[in-house]
């Protein structure tokens, strides 16, 4: 991941399953509200809530690669 783009596929397959994944905890009262409280809880913003899904679709292969380099840099092992 550090110095190989992920392919576009395995991209897209992944990115899709966590928005699915997110989509179904919302498919209930509790679950709309949990994703409110999560997003002013931890965000400061319930209007997160519903920006977060066109955040996650937005994530490139350069994205994924550049944060790997970060957080699985050898000073961070």
């Amino acid at each position: 991941l550090q110095n190989e783009t992920v392919p576009a596929a395995e991209l897209a397959r992944v990115r899709d399953k966590i928005v699915t994944d997110a989509l179904r905890r919302r498919e209930s009262v509790d679950g709309i509200a949990n994703a409110l409280g999560e997003a002013a809880t931890l965000h400061g913003d319930p209007e997160r809530a519903n920006t977060e899904l066109r955040r996650l679709m937005a994530v490139t292969a350069d994205d994924v690669r550049r944060v790997a380099r970060t957080l699985l840099a050898a000073e961070n092992r």
